[in-house]
C-alpha cells in the first residue's frame, strides 16, 4: 500500500423510539497499491473518533468489509467501512461534526491515521450537505 484516502462521509441520524438518538456513519477507504491484497490478512483494527460542536471527542467502534467494494482496477482497492452509536444526549438537528479514523494493519507496522475532517451530520431520509 503507498497512500489510503477517505471518500464521502455523511453520519445520517435518527431519534429512536425511547428517546436516544442514533447516529450511523458509511463511507470507502481507497487503498493505493500496485498489487490487489488480502485485507483479511493485514487488518488488525479501526477506531474512529467523531467531535461534536462545543463537545469532546468520542470513540465509537467501526466495522470494515473485507470483501473490495469495486474489483481492483490495478490502481485502486476500494473497502467500505461504518460505525454507529446511541447516545442520550444529542438532537437530530443537522449540524458539522469532526471525525477521524485510526487503521491499523501488519504490514511492516504500518498504521495510517487520517487527519481529522469536517462532515455533515443530517437527519435520516436527508441528503448531505
Amino acid at each position: 500500500m503507498e497512500k489510503a484516502d477517505i471518500s464521502n462521509c455523511i453520519v445520517k441520524v435518527f431519534k429512536k423510539r425511547d428517546g436516544r438518538v442514533s447516529f450511523h456513519l458509511r463511507s470507502h477507504v481507497i487503498f493505493r497499491t500496485k498489487v490487489s491484497f488480502s485485507i483479511k490478512a493485514y487488518f488488525k483494527g479501526v477506531t474512529g473518533f467523531i467531535q461534536f460542536p462545543g463537545e469532546e471527542w468520542r470513540e465509537f467502534p467501526i466495522w470494515l468489509a473485507i470483501d473490495a467494494a469495486v474489483p481492483y482496477d490495478g490502481k485502486h482497492q476500494v473497502h467500505e467501512f461504518g460505525g454507529s452509536f446511541i447516545s442520550s444526549r444529542h438532537s437530530t438537528k443537522p449540524c458539522m461534526a469532526t471525525v477521524k479514523f485510526i487503521f491499523v494493519f501488519n504490514i511492516h507496522g504500518v498504521e495510517y491515521t487520517f487527519k481529522a475532517q469536517r462532515i455533515a451530520v443530517v437527519k435520516r431520509g436527508q441528503r448531505g450537505v
